[in-house]
């Protein structure tokens, strides 16, 4: 996804992971750094820079790496582990304020406790009237209690 003042929200392209579970992810300006486990560590860079689509510019795995959750835990604010509420996302667009709405609930259900996450980006006027919206990221999951 992007966002800028002409177009406001929009998607840019997709590129192909393999499965993995995210627990690092940087973002710059013309590249993001997505890292984290499978059976083995993987590591991808995704080149975002110019207006063409994304591509994967460098894809690494290491069978040696072990996790470490003192060294290797998520980095917040990560879609599934950050804080809920309103991230401000910084923007050369005069018009337009553009957050990240993280949300999080728990509920009591029979054998454990459903959660649900979502993550969503809107675009909103000087007065906050919110013109876009998009969800990127939204999962349930049961965490039984044995």
């Amino acid at each position: 996804m992007r966002f800028e003042p002409q177009r406001g929200i929009y998607a840019a392209g997709e590129v192909t992971l393999q499965n993995f579970q995210v627990h690092h992810m940087v973002c710059s300006q013309d590249r993001v750094e997505i890292s984290g486990w499978g059976n083995i560590f993987k590591k991808y860079t995704i080149d975002i820079a110019g207006p063409e689509k994304p591509k994967v510019v460098d894809f690494a795995e290491d069978p040696t790496r072990r996790f470490d959750p003192a060294k290797d835990g998520p980095d917040p604010p990560q879609f599934d582990y950050a804080q809920a509420g309103p991230v401000a996302l910084e923007s050369l667009d005069p018009d337009h304020q553009y957050t990240l709405w993280l949300s999080a609930s728990e509920k009591n259900v029979e054998g454990g406790v459903e959660h649900y996450r979502k993550a969503e980006l809107t675009q909103a006027d000087a007065q906050g009237t919110v013109s876009q919206r998009l969800v990127l990221y939204e999962n349930r999951f049961l965490e039984t209690i044995d």
